[in-house]
């Protein structure tokens, strides 16, 4: 009998752990995937919020300059904060970061910044 008991543990033992480390693994795989996103959605934010301090920036440092040469200058000022602060940024990227700022930014700018959002 006590022989019997020991084997049926053993079977419950046997057919419990691969439940057990499946179900962890399950959740890690989980947790590891949601950390990766809210990393992602944290730089994301923070390279938004970059490049509308560098249309702020620009905005008021360079009054005198016409709006491609406005966009150059907030292109190189984000290039160089982001590079500064460790985040890596295609040109692409960049631009396209400037131009949502533009967008979300426009009633507050001049005509020539939303020009360059037909380009």
């Amino acid at each position: 009998m006590e022989n019997t008991v020991v084997q049926l543990a053993l079977a419950v033992i046997t057919v419990m752990v691969p439940v057990v480390i499946a179900a962890l693994f399950y959740y890690l795989k989980e947790a590891i995937g949601t950390e990766k996103l809210r990393r992602f959605a944290a730089e994301l934010e923070a390279k938004q919020t970059l490049a509308k301090i560098a249309l702020q920036f620009v905005e008021q440092a360079y009054k005198d300059l016409d709006g491609p040469a406005k966009y150059e200058k907030v292109v190189a000022w984000m290039s160089e904060r982001a590079r500064a602060a460790g985040i890596n940024l295609t040109t692409d990227e960049i631009k396209g970061l400037i131009k949502a700022a533009i967008q979300e930014m426009g009633d507050s700018f001049q005509k020539e910044w939303q020009q360059l959002l037909i380009d």
